[in-house]
């Protein structure tokens, strides 16, 4: 027999107790990155009523948040929430609201909307246009469930709870791993760049070895021409954001976005072999060397080398230095990094075969870091696989969760 999401729970309801707390009391307030099916999941922040009684959804312990907006969605970060202030909570309008209606387990809900299937169907679904899509509450609504009565439906949300802990902490010591491997490679860095490898080492300002710095720019809406897309988009220019600092080390993760070459003009030019820095943002202080010509948006700055420093030299000594470059910007709304800063960050500059004999060894070692975390990467990506496969089996009764044995 197969039910429906909505014979199993309340879909956005109303919460009566939300309305009937006082204006001046507490309650959790979770924006959407607070949101997590795991030890991410953040309840510590909270609001007072008077401030988010109109346009935020409001819940209470016991019920399941599911985020509905591209790309959130698609990570499965559904979840249930317990331990609110005062029992409530207000958040982000871009979450569905599942209230366990009598006979219904609330964890076991948040594993159905977590399954492989209701996922790839969610993102199927999706209704808005490119950056505003959701996933529509008709859909989570008539979702159907293989019908379990509530003692089985504890069993194999108890089954779950076991299992998928077991996989996340096994991911956390993995990511764990990499830090340290990271956290190495700068102390190694910081050795040679910093705490001096070579005899002469001397430190001079930054301006005495840049030809240049730029700021990016984004192309306005009037704009919009200027993107090269489809089969055309590798014969642009590359633009690259802070989402293009996704790769190991100094490499930048590949483009998404490219400009018309003849429209590059209009756009600040990041030569190639210069240094990139995310200068703007929660990842601000953010390294990477550029390989090729590009260009980027508002939150990056390119500084291009002069003659005076081995370009792949610059990098290195900055991306040791980002903890350094993030303690100097001034924290308003999101920090920033001030070209002027930037300009009189202090910098060794030894003789120019120490600084490639330095790269040479940093690059070397930056190498077996990167292999070391491809396969951690590898690893991390088949036990999520493995893990959204385990949900699935186990809300759509593929196995008995009573006989089943636990994962290694």
């Amino acid at each position: 027999m197969t039910l429906r999401i909505r014979h199993l729970a309340h879909v956005n309801p109303g919460t009566l107790a939300f309305d009937a707390l006082a204006p001046s009391a507490e309650l959790t307030f979770m924006p959407l990155e607070t949101v997590w099916a795991d030890a991410r999941l953040d309840t510590s922040r909270f609001a007072i009523k008077a401030d988010v009684s109109s346009g935020y959804v409001r819940f209470q312990d016991g019920d399941v948040l599911v985020p509905k907006t591209a790309p959130t969605f698609q990570h499965a970060r559904a979840t249930v929430i317990r331990g609110l202030t005062n029992g409530l909570g207000a958040g982000s309008s871009e979450l569905h609201l599942l209230r366990p209606r009598s006979g219904s387990d609330a964890r076991f809900l948040a594993y159905v909307t977590r399954s492989a299937t209701f996922v790839a169907q969610g993102v199927a679904s999706y209704q808005g246009v490119a950056g505003l899509q959701r996933v529509p509450a008709d859909f989570v609504a008539n979702w159907p469930i293989t019908s379990f009565t509530r003692e089985e439906q504890q069993r194999i949300a108890d089954f779950l709870d076991d299992q998928v802990d077991r996989i996340d902490r096994a991911v956390a010591l993995r990511h764990r791993q990499s830090e340290l491997l990271t956290n190495a490679l700068s102390s190694a860095a910081e050795r040679l760049l910093v705490g001096g490898g070579a005899t002469d080492q001397r430190q001079v300002p930054l301006r005495r070895l840049v030809r240049s710095i730029k700021t990016g720019a984004t192309p306005t809406p009037e704009q919009q021409w200027v993107w090269v897309e489809g089969e055309d988009a590798s014969s642009g220019l590359a633009w690259l954001s802070p989402a293009s600092f996704s790769g190991s080390t100094l490499s930048l993760g590949p483009a998404t976005k490219y400009i018309d070459r003849q429209a590059a003009s209009l756009f600040p030019r990041f030569g190639a072999n210069s240094t990139v820095v995310i200068g703007i943002g929660a990842t601000a202080g953010r390294v990477a060397h550029l390989d090729e010509d590009a260009t980027g948006n508002q939150q990056l700055t390119c500084l291009e080398p002069s003659e005076a420093v081995v370009p792949r030299y610059l990098t290195w000594s900055l991306w040791c230095r980002q903890t350094t470059m993030r303690a100097t910007a001034p924290f308003t709304t999101l920090p920033i990094i001030n070209n002027e800063t930037l300009r009189a960050l202090e910098i060794s500059h030894p003789s120019r075969a120490d600084q490639e004999r330095m790269i040479e060894e940093l690059d070397e070692r930056a190498d077996h870091v990167g292999l070391a975390r491809r396969h951690m990467d590898r690893w991390i990506s088949v036990a999520q696989e493995r893990k959204q496969a385990l949900i699935t089996a186990a809300v759509t009764g593929q196995f008995d969760v009573t006989t089943a044995r636990a994962v290694a």
